[in-house]
């Protein structure tokens, strides 16, 4: 899913235009107002991904599914925002897979206390 996400991203003008519209969205109500629930949109398909994860049991029920989904794509806005470098497909396994591992069944989640 997200190796055609980025393919689909990079072959637009959404991967130049993106950092800017969010860096807007930071200063401006209005624009947030209307650009966030298209930024929730984007994210659905994730979700239910990590959903269905959890009813397999592949994924702890304990799991803050949007935390996950944020350490999934996590460094696709680091790439993106931070460094400048376009992030391709062959970046989506490894990834994932170190997502994963972190929510995983039988791992519990450390306090920050």
């Amino acid at each position: 899913m997200l190796s055609k996400y980025l393919d689909q991203f990079n072959a637009t003008p959404l991967a130049v235009v993106l950092p800017s519209v969010v860096g807007e969205r930071l200063h401006n109500p209005e624009f947030a107002e209307l650009i966030d629930p298209l930024l929730r949109g984007r994210r659905q398909p994730l979700r239910r991904a990590l959903e269905r994860g959890v009813e397999r049991g592949e994924i702890s029920p304990d799991v803050d599914l949007d935390l996950a989904a944020d350490l999934i794509v996590g460094p696709i806005a680091v790439s993106l925002f931070f460094t400048g470098r376009r992030v391709g497909p062959a970046m989506v396994a490894p990834m994932v897979s170190l997502a994963l591992q972190g929510i995983a069944p039988g791992l519990k989640a450390r306090s920050s206390d």
